[in-house]
């Protein structure tokens, strides 16, 4: 691992949260009918996935060390790859991107008083108990606390931990006289640091770039939140404190920064993300491709295998507002390749994706517009490669199940580009085509391809089941639509490209 070492054990066993809360509800699905298709679970797998959920949902909670870990760490707060420890002289942070790229930072206290108290703050519901098979030991009633504390870090300043939203908040206490100049800290097992534009200090990683959120300094004063400027100040051998502006010595003072562990998403191999989009409730959507058959998956999800030989998957992901979670994650695709292009999501939460496709087995559904690739007799440009057909999904909103797959293409290379829904539920495709046959509609602006790519834009209907319209449109050159949208009345707006001469107008 780069970066500092972590010289201390997260855990001696089997870690249980003793929490009424935590498993309720187990049982509730036990008489749940399977999906079509798809052998039953075993109520021991129904059961570990239920658990394993209910625990996914619990709040993220310091965890006092009771001889669980290394001596040296007074809490633990450990969540979906990210780790930190509270010690006496750091907080150290583990962040992993995959099994095997992970990082190690430590949060120093320059100049501390070691003689510093560490306290739980804020006792969260359910004991931890911790069961070791091997070494036929037992620890029970270890109690989880919502912050963590450093009582008298620097003379006259604490320093309380606590996760929030996807953010270590590390906020500073200065009482009345003491002095924040107190303040200094580094990054142990950083690459560097900076000052970004907005404030916000990043600091260089191994696995990427994290960043500390711009200070937020203030004091109540007779009731009333009191802003005090506040900066980042960078000193020598990648130490900082803050720089303050003026504030009443006499009133307690807050500076509240926080670490941001912006999420990776991927496996061990290669993906690529390239469609994005949020929910009224800040979810957030992304579609690409993956060729990792360990790309991270949820109980419940549409398909958890990949396809074999490295071959490539389109994935579909939710997280969560936070960026902390996964709601759901699936595979989709067949034995050959698969891209994913572009997403959009309506109202009810359903996932709209359009891609591309050579398998003959990508899932489609009964009564799709097209279940069958169009494999060409003789395709010069496909020079022995396989031949890409256009494809269209509807996820449902728990990402268990497709509500429509078709493919979309002619016997040439078929690429949708851009994807966008209306409120019918309606989807709009645009991209680019050279298949002469793209199937177009009877009242279609054009049905005849002109050359090279043409554009294509195809509205298909609220069950994929049919074209609402579709048509080619561009010149005797490449013409290329790469992203579409729609107004409330229904029409469609397509931005691209174009070098023919003669773009019909």
């Amino acid at each position: 691992m780069r970066g500092i070492p972590l010289p201390f054990t997260i855990a001696i066993g089997l870690a249980i949260v003793a929490s009424a809360g935590a498993v309720a509800g187990i049982g509730r699905e036990e008489g749940a009918a399977p999906a079509a298709g798809r052998p039953a679970a075993a109520p021991s797998q129904r059961l570990t996935a239920q658990v394993a959920a209910a625990l996914e949902r619990q709040p993220v909670a310091f965890v006092a060390n009771r001889g669980q870990t290394d001596p040296r760490v007074r809490f633990a707060a450990q969540g979906s790859g990210f780790a930190f420890f509270a010690t006496p002289d750091d907080v150290r942070i583990a962040l992993d991107r995959t099994p095997t790229e992970q990082v190690a930072l430590a949060l120093r206290f320059i100049g501390h008083d070691p003689a510093a108290r560490i306290v739980g703050s804020g006792r969260v519901a359910g004991d931890v108990n911790y069961l070791s098979a091997s070494a036929g030991t037992t620890l029970t009633g270890v109690p989880r606390y919502g912050a963590v504390v450093y009582r008298g870090l620097w003379p006259g300043v604490d320093l309380a931990l606590r996760e929030q939203d996807g953010a270590m908040k590390y906020e500073f206490r200065v009482q009345p006289g003491a002095s924040p100049s107190a303040i200094r800290l580094a990054y142990a097992g950083a690459d560097g640091l900076a000052v970004a534009g907005d404030g916000s200090l990043a600091i260089r990683t191994a696995i990427g770039t994290l960043q500390d959120a711009a200070p937020v300094a203030y004091q109540d004063v007779d009731g009333v939140r009191v802003p005090v400027t506040s900066s980042y100040d960078l000193a020598t051998a990648g130490r900082f404190g803050f720089r303050l502006g003026a504030y009443r010595a006499d009133r307690a003072l807050v500076i509240d920064p926080g670490i941001q562990f912006t999420t990776f998403l991927g496996g061990s191999s290669n993906e690529v993300g390239t469609g994005i989009a949020s929910d009224a409730a800040g979810n957030i959507y992304v579609t690409g491709t993956t060729q990792s058959p360990d790309f991270p998956t949820t109980v419940g999800a549409f398909r958890r295998t990949g396809s074999a030989s490295n071959n490539q998957d389109i994935f579909v992901t939710k997280l969560n507002a936070a960026g902390t979670a996964l709601v759901y994650s699936t595979f989709v695709g067949g034995s050959k390749a698969d891209v994913g292009r572009r997403i959009a999501i309506d109202g009810a939460g359903n996932a709209y994706v359009a891609g591309q496709t050579t398998s003959s087995n990508f899932p489609t559904t009964n009564g799709a517009f097209d279940r069958t690739l169009a494999i060409p007799p003789n395709c010069p440009r496909c020079a022995g490669a396989d031949n890409y057909d256009g494809v269209a999904f509807k996820l449902n909103a728990s990402g268990s199940a497709l509500n429509y797959s078709t493919y979309l293409g002619g016997i040439d290379i078929d690429s949708p580009r851009g994807i966008a829904v209306d409120g019918s539920g309606s989807a709009y495709i645009d991209g680019e085509t050279l298949s002469a046959d793209y199937p177009t509609t009877a009242a279609a602006f054009s049905r005849t391809h002109r050359g090279e790519y043409d554009v294509f834009v195809t509205k298909l209907n609220a069950t994929g089941t049919a074209l609402a319209y579709s048509t080619f449109l561009g010149g005797t050159q490449v013409d290329n639509g790469e992203r579409v949208s729609v107004d409330g009345g229904g029409n469609a707006y397509v931005v691209g490209f174009t070098s023919s001469p003669g773009l019909r107008s």
